[in-house]
């Protein structure tokens, strides 16, 4: 199998679907180095913009910066229940990041939006800018705003008692 992105065929890898020699047409590698450029946007620059605190930068890439991290600590191929404790305590508007990231990186859903955005000659940052990908932050964004909100209606002296919040921009507290 290549990673999701087709069905394993005897005749699946060639010359010319690793660098097709058409200019206007992509092959598998710049398709990947295209998904490798926005991951790592999505770990650092987009992250930093999006308000994620550091705390969860740093998991994305402690627990999910490779395949093998990604299987040892997320989702290991046996199928079995990994417990998350790393993740506990984390806002809303965190967790949606994180999986975020998990899709983009280990799943195919934002393939086809990778692949139009090659065909459209886009660069990373604004292939991140378009389709699935504006809706998916959004969804972020809105999170994030109604944390901010929410933290902002706690009196400064009731704050204690709410217990640890990561992330949503609005701080820690507690």
């Amino acid at each position: 199998m290549l990673l999701g992105r087709a069905t394993w065929k005897k005749t699946a890898i060639t010359t010319r679907s690793l660098a097709p020699s058409d200019p206007n047409k992509h092959g598998f590698i710049e398709f990947y180095e295209m998904k490798y450029k926005i991951v790592n946007l999505l770990q650092t620059d987009v992250a930093d913009h999006m308000g994620i605190p550091n705390e969860v930068k740093r998991e994305l890439v402690d627990k999910a910066g490779s395949w093998k991290l990604f299987r040892e600590h997320v989702e290991p191929y046996d199928g079995r229940v990994v417990v998350l404790p790393w993740k506990r305590g984390w806002a809303r508007s965190s967790d949606l990041y994180f999986t975020l990231y998990l899709t983009v990186c280990y799943k195919n859903d934002y393939d086809g939006a990778v692949e139009q955005g090659l065909k459209n000659r886009k660069s990373a940052a604004e292939i991140l800018q378009y389709g699935n990908f504006k809706e998916a932050f959004d969804d972020v964004e809105k999170a994030s705003k109604e944390e901010r909100n929410q933290f902002d209606a706690v009196p400064f002296d009731e704050a204690p008692s709410r217990g640890r919040i990561i992330g949503g921009g609005g701080g820690v507290r507690g």
